[in-house]
């Protein structure tokens, strides 16, 4: 046998080389852990969310899904499933995150449908699946129209005041001309004040069209922080849309209230992986190599134990050499395997991998 593949070999192999990797991997596994878990200094969530609409054709009915995360970005390795009369249809996110089934042979005649919703998908390679949901429909409504779901975070300009459109028309069609009127309101306010004065008090508007989903970013400040804003929606016409929230129907939204995030940085993220692994590696990894050296290598006689093995002839610094390599594949397996799995336990709770470049 070759002197480094040996050497290799006979360190990796070493109870004591493995009882040090596995430490160092796993105390650096658990800081990275206790950092992750509670980094204040974002509050983006990383579960993602799915937005649902609906149109009915004929006898059937097409229940619309659009998965996203929480800056209204589309998801996909995730399936969805949609529950009705306990027959289940699943559907896989496309690569533009729409999850859609088509379910035959509903019943118009009930006042309201029902469909409970669920999801699952894959975390550590662990399965997650959510809770099921309901979903009325009214069947004599033969499709959703607008949907907005608040708490949208904009990547720009680190509020979460954000909002997602989402629109499904007859047959599936886009949504047509709409304007959204954003204004400052006081919540115990919110029941005496008509839409009509909520869009002459408006602070932004916004008008959209063609889409099914679409981001809207009012233009806030840190000063806003903590105020709560209506939407109002009005079609090319002027009239007022009846719009669909994740709590409520009817002609007013409410957004917020304004809170403020900070935008995770590679520079965060690599401060995050080296408070939880630079004082281990600092610490472990000199005593790695030292005792590797010492109890793999210190009573070998180089005229009988390796000379046994080894190709013959082999020279002192060939045998230096080799065990310089061997120790040092040894370390480096520790390093790398103590970042990799810091870094996803780091991308678990705050959803970022470390560059490549790092």
């Amino acid at each position: 046998m070759r002197p480094i593949a040996y050497e290799i070999r006979r360190t990796l192999t070493s109870k004591f080389v493995i009882i040090m990797i596995v430490a160092i991997v796993g105390l650096a596994s658990l800081l990275a852990y206790e950092n992750g878990s509670t980094f204040s200094s974002v509050n983006v969530p990383t579960t993602p969310e799915l937005t649902t609409g609906y149109y009915i054709s004929g006898q059937n009915l097409i229940v619309v899904g659009y998965f996203h995360d929480a800056y209204g970005s589309p998801i996909t390795h995730i399936t969805a499933y949609y529950e009705y009369n306990s027959s289940v249809y699943s559907s896989a996110a496309n690569k533009l995150g729409f999850a859609n089934v088509t379910i035959p042979s509903i019943s118009t005649a009930k006042p309201t449908i029902t469909v409970l919703v669920n999801y699952s998908y894959e975390r550590f390679r662990q399965p997650v699946s959510s809770p099921q949901s309901p979903y009325h429909i009214n069947p004599t409504i033969s499709y959703s129209g607008l949907t907005i779901e608040n708490a949208i975070f904009n990547p720009t300009n680190r509020s979460n005041l954000g909002m997602l459109a989402f629109y499904v028309g007859p047959n599936g069609s886009l949504a047509p001309q709409t304007t959204l009127y954003i204004s400052p309101i006081n919540i115990s306010n919110l029941a005496s004040s008509s839409p009509q004065s909520l869009k002459n008090e408006s602070a932004f508007s916004y008008s959209i069209s063609n889409f099914v989903e679409t981001t809207v970013f009012p233009k806030v400040t840190a000063a806003d922080k903590g105020e709560n804003y209506s939407v109002v929606a009005t079609n090319a016409s002027g009239s007022f849309i009846t719009f669909t929230t994740s709590s409520d129907a009817g002609y007013v939204g409410i957004l917020g209230p304004l809170s403020l995030y900070t935008k995770l940085t590679q520079s965060d993220l690599q401060s995050l992986v080296f408070s939880g692994t630079s004082e281990i590696l600092g610490f472990l990894i000199p005593i790695l190599a030292i005792f590797a050296a010492y109890l793999t290598y210190g009573k070998d006689r180089t005229t009988s134990v390796l000379e046994s093995v080894l190709k013959r002839p082999i020279t002192r610094g060939e045998i230096i050499f080799s065990r310089f390599i061997s120790n040092s594949v040894a370390i480096v397996s520790a390093v790398a395997l103590s970042m990799v799995f810091s870094d996803l336990i780091i991308n678990h709770y705050l959803g970022s991998y470390l560059s490549l470049y790092f």
